[in-house]
């Protein structure tokens, strides 16, 4: 899903908002992962895409980390938030090995 390609995403971010809502998810993430510390997170310029609208803020990323097991697997997520606020409303996820 490429939200570039939707013009319903068309209102701008600022810095401080995007950081806000990547900091949000992370935390969230963390909070449903089995090793949190093993998270490793893109940079903000390298592998985040946000989207906003009057009603929501979609944001789409990815995390390495390690299952249960140990091994470290790539996993994508999509969170929504509701506006006004930094609180995730919605998940997606994929896994990949």
């Amino acid at each position: 899903y490429d939200m570039s390609l939707y013009e319903e995403w068309y209102l701008p971010m600022s810095i401080s908002e995007r950081s806000d809502y990547q900091y949000q998810t992370e935390e969230t993430v963390k909070q449903l992962l089995k090793s949190p510390k093993s998270a490793d997170f893109p940079s903000i310029t390298d592998g985040w895409n946000f989207g906003c609208n009057q009603y929501y803020v979609a944001v789409q990323s990815y995390v390495d980390a390690q299952n249960s097991f140990g091994a470290e697997l790539r996993s994508e997520f999509t969170f929504g938030f509701s506006l006004p606020g930094v609180k995730p409303i919605c998940f997606s996820s994929r896994s990949r090995y």
